[in-house]
């Protein structure tokens, strides 16, 4: 309860420059993302509570509090589709998740890419050669980490430079807007997976639809698709 939140969310880069911290703008918005809910259904479950005070009783989503997955030989990225799928060595799906995926002005690879890293509470790094519509300045600068940050709460760094899976501060609309050309995933969907994930695991970026994995290897004559 004590925070600290933020007044208000910027809603261009340039504007989170000088802050301190990309935190949560109220309890409400911590609370309906560790439920994995949105605001307006934690309100709608709750009517006349307080999400301000300590020892309120409040009714939420039955999620677990950490998600064990086996361990991860090769995710998969349904660029049309907008998913990730995750994959066992023996190439069992274990895990689905829904996805941002590219954008005209800096779309997603394709191909096959590697895991390089994994961070918990990232900085992002803006480098004006990306040179997004939305940012005036002409120098690279940093905005400090938090759920709020433009990557999220963490980032899973792919072996193409700039490019990652990470978290993001609006995830009512993942899967249904477009990413600056990394892979954008809830903040909880991509620490479910950034902790079961080692570096070196491909990531494997599929252009066309594919009702599964290993109808994409059939078609392609068992080779992993890549353009």
């Amino acid at each position: 309860m004590k925070g600290p939140f933020l007044k208000e969310l910027p809603g261009k880069l340039d504007d989170m420059k000088p802050l301190k911290a990309l935190s949560y703008t109220s309890p409400l918005e911590g609370l309906a993302e560790k439920f994995h809910m949105s605001a307006d259904l934690l309100k709608a479950l709750n009517p006349d509570k307080a999400f301000d005070k300590v020892g309120a009783t409040i009714v939420v989503a039955n999620v677990p509090a950490r998600r064990e997955l086996p361990n991860i030989a090769r995710l998969d990225v349904d660029k049309r589709n907008g998913t990730l799928k995750a994959f066992d060595q023996g190439a069992t799906l274990i895990a689905f998740y829904p996805a941002s995926i590219g954008s005209p002005d800096r779309p997603t690879p394709s191909g096959t890419l590697k895991v390089t890293s994994t961070h918990e509470n990232p900085v992002y790094h803006y480098n004006p050669d990306y040179k997004f519509r939305s940012v005036k300045s002409k120098q690279p600068f940093d905005v400090q980490p938090g759920p709020n940050n433009p990557v999220g709460a963490y980032w899973i760094g792919l072996s193409a430079q700039g490019y990652g899976i990470h978290g993001t501060a609006e995830p009512d609309r993942v899967s249904k807007s477009a990413s600056h050309g990394c892979v954008r995933l809830t903040n909880w969907d991509v620490r479910a997976l950034g902790e079961h994930v080692k570096r070196g695991t491909p990531v494997v970026f599929l252009d066309a639809p594919t009702d599964s994995s290993s109808e994409q290897r059939r078609k392609s004559g068992g080779r992993r698709a890549s353009n």
